[in-house]
């Protein structure tokens, strides 16, 4: 039985707790939304939806209406066991739903964009990077489902004839499907229990409810375990099965090895369970465990075990400089600690606000000489001081779906105290807080829906701290933002972003991606565009090329001046096959001064001697090109071309079959290749295959008609 003071409590004092912190919730957000603050995010509900403010902000009034309506409902779900049954049911269902309706589309948060390279290549068969799919360090159950379902939804559309996923983003969303499948059943074995209902709405009534509609990496199994631990042992402190408890907490554990901060908390639970040593724990003695774990904590982080380095798993406690940059977002620096009240606020307000109201009450004081107590306050305690030591904040957008479960930790943990300081009178109180925890969370999930919203929410997170955290954490962040606008089809949009890559971290393949995506401009005849997009290009990498020759280094950690000459002279080739050399002339001249490589360019050499016919002088100049260090799909069929026109066809055959290899995703190489073993009579298979890739590569029209022609040439099957 749940232990409570003998004498009937006062149900006033708790439901004036909360309705009053819905009040304070609702005023917050109201006042912070309209009031230009930069960091409030855990309030920042209405910053993108001028549209849909007003029918918002009656949203935020519900919990108020539910306060003045909780007799009528608390009647109800007292007297109606069919309600009590279905509820929980009908939103395992809404959750469904929303999943599939509004799946996800990439992911802003951490390691989600290389994570969905590796689930193609399972499907393809191709070699896995099984540590960067898996996180076998952290997560390896998780990881096992994710590599599971990779396998099998693919075939388990092709048994029912059904179109395979065209996003890679689906073992998540069938992860999530499962994980509601699996608390629908839950729910239904426990549909007699009267704390199913509070229950089921507290796991939506929290922000960690998000991470069942797709903004998840792999977290989401232990923030279901964690539920299901919290569920099953407050059952057990009741004197149910002890059983269920260390099932759901060995399960968390092996889904994210950070659950493991939970294993105080079941020690008491188990120690409860001897009648003849029953423990009863002080709140003062479990204040001084948690006092002990935080000066721990403190002479790890301050004797630099765990505080200093480039560890990216536990927040630095000053600055450091890593090849990825210097990192000022620090343990206790103020972005953090404003980043982190931020974070409590989006996953447990209302549970935070009521158990600081009630601590000031009798009826709560008394709760902490309590087990339940010291259950509850060594679980959410320790894991409270995990996340905030932890690489889980907003500001850094690295790893926050992991803080979920502390949303449910404190929920439980009010849930908990209600049921103490309200005696018999409990039910009221606790539908009344699971109530409107759910629909306090409503404007939030609505706009995280959002995917638009939800990108510009997570942009202006992101450019808040850019220059703070280390840099490659910033390259993730926006490398997202530009996968989903370029998804979305937005061409200007994902050039701004390819920029902004280039800003952060010099690498080569940040100015590889925004080449290849600027060479549309040339198709829709955007040439003054086309131009200024490469002079920007070529300014950078000149600049960066005299910052190298000043420091007297040939690299730094993300680019070298061998690299950068090989980027200009790519630029260059498009240039002069696209006839736009002369306005870039002086700025090609630029590079080549500040490299040491003069211009014109060895290619730019034998593109001009191949113009002029002198086809061997062409070869020569290209090979040494190439030689050098400098890959262009041009360049290759140029020089294959070339050899060819000099007669020289055994090299011309090998210069394009290094293209092929060098160039796995350039149709005219593929077609060209094939064409030589065509005329050759030599490895028609190996042609066949090069002309199903090239279609592969959406060809056009008239070039699909061509390698139609070539496949009928070689005939057979």
């Amino acid at each position: 039985m749940p232990e409570h003071p003998t004498k009937h409590s006062s149900i006033s004092a708790v439901l004036a707790a909360i309705g009053l912190s819905a009040l304070l919730i609702v005023l917050l957000r109201e006042g912070l939304s309209a009031s230009g603050i930069g960091r409030y995010w855990g309030f920042d509900f209405f910053a993108d939806t001028r549209r849909d403010v007003f029918p918002w902000r009656i949203g935020l009034l519900l919990p108020l209406v539910a306060f003045i309506l909780k007799p009528v409902y608390a009647r109800v779900i007292r007297n109606e066991a069919r309600i009590r049954t279905a509820l929980p049911l009908l939103l395992v269902v809404a959750a469904m739903a929303v999943l599939f309706l509004w799946p996800m589309r990439t992911f802003f948060y951490g390691d989600g964009g290389p994570l969905l390279v590796q689930i193609w290549r399972i499907g393809e068969q191709q070699a896995v990077d099984m540590s960067l799919l898996l996180n076998w360090k952290s997560s390896p159950l998780a990881g096992a489902l994710i590599y599971g379902l990779a396998v099998a939804v693919p075939k388990t559309f092709s048994a029912f004839g059904l179109p395979l996923p065209t996003h890679a983003a689906y073992p998540f969303v069938a992860m999530s499907a499962l994980a509601l499948i699996a608390l629908g059943v839950y729910f239904f074995m426990r549909r007699r229990d009267e704390r199913t209902v509070m229950e089921a709405l507290l796991l939506f009534g929290t922000a960690g409810a998000l991470f069942f509609f797709g903004y998840v990496e792999f977290y989401l199994p232990v923030f279901v375990f964690v539920f299901l631990y919290l569920s099953t042992a407050e059952r057990a402190l009741d004197g149910g099965s002890l059983w269920p408890s260390a099932l759901a907490l060995a399960l968390a554990i092996a889904a994210h090895y950070a659950a493991a901060v939970l294993l105080p908390s079941f020690a008491v639970l188990a120690l409860s369970r001897n009648k003849e040593s029953r423990i009863r724990i002080s709140g003062s003695r479990v204040l001084l465990v948690l006092g002990g774990a935080v000066a721990l904590y403190l002479a790890l982080l301050f004797g630099g075990v765990i505080g200093s380095g480039d560890s990216r798993l536990i927040m630095p406690l000053h600055p450091v400089d890593s090849p990825a940059g210097r990192c000022v977002y620090t343990v206790f620096s103020s972005w953090h600690l404003a980043d982190f009240a931020n974070l409590l606020a989006l996953l447990a307000a209302l549970p935070l606000l009521v158990i600081a109201a009630l601590a000031f009450t009798r009826q709560g004081r008394s709760w902490f000489s309590t087990t339940h107590f010291a259950f509850h306050a060594l679980g959410s305690g320790l894991f409270f001081l995990f996340i905030f030591a932890a690489n889980t904040s907003l500001g850094l957008a690295r790893d926050w779906d992991l803080a979920a479960p502390l949303g449910l930790l404190l929920a439980f943990f009010a849930l908990s105290m209600l049921r103490h300081a309200s005696g018999k009178d409990w039910p009221r109180s606790g539908h009344l807080f699971a109530l409107s925890a759910m629909l306090l969370t409503l404007p939030w999930l609505a706009i995280n829906l959002n995917a638009d919203l939800s990108a510009k929410r997570f942009e202006r997170v992101l450019a808040l701290d850019a220059e703070h955290m280390y840099r490659d954490y910033a390259l993730s962040g926006y490398e997202a933002l530009r996968k989903y606008h370029q998804n979305a089809g937005h061409r200007d949009r994902d050039l701004e972003l390819s920029r902004k890559k280039i800003l952060i971290i010099d690498y080569p393949s940040n100015y590889l991606s925004l080449f290849g995506k600027s060479q549309y401009m040339l198709e829709a005849g955007l040439r003054t565009d086309y131009i200024a997009t490469q002079r920007w290009m070529l300014e950078r990498l000149a600049r960066k090329a005299r910052e190298l020759r000043t420091a007297r280094v040939e690299r730094d950690y993300a680019i070298g001046i061998p690299q950068i000459d090989s980027l200009a002279e790519l630029i260059a080739v498009h240039a002069f096959i696209s006839r736009t050399d002369s306005a870039l002339g002086d700025t090609f001249r630029d590079v080549g001064d500040a490299t040491g490589y003069a211009y014109p360019f060895l290619s730019i050499r034998g593109m001009e001697a191949y113009q002029r016919r002198e086809y061997p002088a062409a070869a020569e100049l290209l090979q040494q090109a190439l030689n050098r260090g400098f890959h262009s799909a041009r360049v290759y069929v140029v020089l294959g071309t070339a050899l060819g026109l000099a007669d020289r066809h055994g090299e011309a055959l090998r210069a394009f079959e290094a293209g092929v290899l060098a160039n796995p995703a350039d149709m005219q190489l593929h077609v060209l290749l094939a064409k030589y073993y065509i005329r050759a009579g030599v490895n028609l298979q190996g042609a066949r295959v090069l002309l199903e890739r090239a279609m592969n590569l959406e060809p056009d029209p008239t070039q699909q008609r061509e390698i139609q022609g070539l496949v009928e040439q070689i005939g057979g099957p």
